[in-house]
């Protein structure tokens, strides 16, 4: 900009001109610092983007982890004359699997948590059951 400043203007030493110079590389200079300003938050807006992604994820992740642990508690509350039983219950669909877990407690006996399975629909591997 000073050379154009320059090659345009016939006297350099006025004040008029010095003015103008002055006022030139003070906006060039502010110029440059808003440059750098917006690309450290465009920096940033693309750092929260990835992040909130990544936070998605975590969450999906915990929920995964919580589910399981909801079904491993339910799993380890029923009496332990059913392990054969709960290994079963892997072999069902998830959905199928949930719907037991909720009506388990009622089940008093093997025999009654076979018929339940029996009742809700056959398994993806049914040959596992007897």
């Amino acid at each position: 900009m000073d050379r154009l400043v320059r090659s345009v203007v016939s006297d350099q030493s006025s004040k008029d001109t010095q003015k103008l110079r002055q006022l030139l590389y003070h906006l060039s200079v502010e110029n440059e610092l808003l440059k750098h300003d917006n690309d450290g938050l465009r920096q940033l807006s693309y750092t929260r983007r990835k992040s909130s992604k990544k936070s998605v994820q975590r969450e999906r992740q915990r929920r995964r982890q919580r589910r399981r642990r909801e079904l491993k508690r339910q799993l380890s509350a029923l009496p332990r004359s059913l392990p054969i039983t709960l290994k079963r219950l892997y072999n069902y669909p998830k959905g199928v699997r949930e719907k037991l877990l909720s009506h388990l407690h009622r089940a008093e006996s093997v025999r009654n948590v076979l018929l339940m399975l029996r009742m809700l629909g056959r398994p993806q591997r049914a040959h596992l059951l007897p």
